[in-house]
């Protein structure tokens, strides 16, 4: 019925810290940890919010945006070691970005 032999310790002793780690060097390792836990939660807090704010925006301006986008998109497209726009380029976003909300 079953295997005779389990795995998980020898799954879990292959993760487990050496024992000639000493208490610095485990605090620094904790710090590390902890921050990379607070950084994904805050990234995924502004991501959260962002896609909230995202679904009160109009229509109008998420369509403004998506043109602003594509239009940057092809001035990158064309660009080789250096974006260079064209003054039409220009008038184009200084028009659309007015258009935008703001920020505040």
């Amino acid at each position: 019925m079953g295997c005779q032999k389990s795995i998980v310790p020898a799954v879990t002793s292959k993760y487990r810290l050496p024992k000639d780690y000493d208490a610095p060097s485990l605090a620094r390792l904790r710090r590390r940890r902890s921050r990379v836990v607070w950084s994904f939660v805050y990234l995924a807090l502004c991501r959260s919010l962002e896609l909230v704010l995202l679904c009160f925006r109009s229509a109008e301006a998420k369509e403004i945006e998506i043109l602003v986008l594509r239009h940057e998109l092809a001035v990158l497209r064309r660009q080789h070691p250096l974006p260079r726009l064209q003054p039409t380029d220009r008038a184009l976003l200084a028009a659309w970005s007015r258009l935008l909300p703001r920020a505040y």
